[in-house]
């Protein structure tokens, strides 16, 4: 069986568009306290780490709060703001439930891979 271009597009859009959809809504655009925590960091990025590349503000903003399970507690995230300045940014208790639906997570930590991405 051959495969017809409007076939292939087809399949690719069923296949692509739950993913896409899925890292859309946690970067931020359904999802008010992680585009939040984003800004803040975005605003701490250009004031301290503007001569250094974006992955490695991502690290080394990251890598005390990250667990041996490659994972952040969600309590994490208000300790980090507080350390950074923002503590008007911190996350109520609700908007911390938020996050974690919008990150997709079972339990109360988010890993940070997708930590990273919601930095971008």
């Amino acid at each position: 069986m051959f495969a017809t271009p409007s076939y292939s597009r087809i399949l690719a859009s069923r296949v692509l568009v739950p993913r896409v959809v899925g890292l859309r809504m946690f970067s931020g655009v359904n999802c008010e306290p992680a585009e939040r925590f984003r800004t803040a960091l975005m605003s701490y990025r250009d004031a301290n780490y503007s001569r250094e590349i974006p992955s490695r503000f991502k690290k080394e903003v990251l890598r005390p709060y990250v667990g041996e399970n490659g994972a952040l507690q969600i309590e994490d995230i208000n300790a980090m703001l507080k350390n950074i300045g923002h503590e008007e940014d911190c996350l109520s208790e609700k908007e911390q439930t938020e996050f974690l639906a919008a990150a997709g997570s079972t339990n109360r930590s988010i890993e940070a891979s997708k930590m990273m991405e919601l930095m971008e």
